[in-house]
């Protein structure tokens, strides 16, 4: 996955079964909690403005009585240049 920094970035991790897995994230291997930027709530990562601190390997989980299943995310954070349009001068 790649985001602009500055870009709201949104990573889901969906699992299902029975009983209802509980859903676990962390960034390189250490556990991610919600922050005032980073929001973590069960299946889903809310980033509201990528930063390059943000690049990393999501890793998420689903651990229940059934078993342990997991997924891996690798986010990018990149600056993108924009062309802006040529407009003539009027006064040539």
């Amino acid at each position: 996955m790649i985001a602009a920094i500055g870009s709201p970035v949104r990573m889901d991790c969906q699992f299902y079964g029975v009983p209802t897995p509980a859903i676990s994230w962390a960034k390189d291997s250490y556990a991610l909690w919600s922050t005032a930027r980073v929001h973590v709530q069960n299946g889903t990562v809310l980033i509201s403005e990528a930063v390059a601190d943000d690049a990393g390997l999501y890793q998420c989980w689903a651990e229940s009585d059934a078993g342990i299943e997991y997924a891996v995310i690798r986010l990018a954070v990149k600056t993108f240049v924009t062309a802006l349009p040529i407009v003539p001068d009027a006064g040539l």
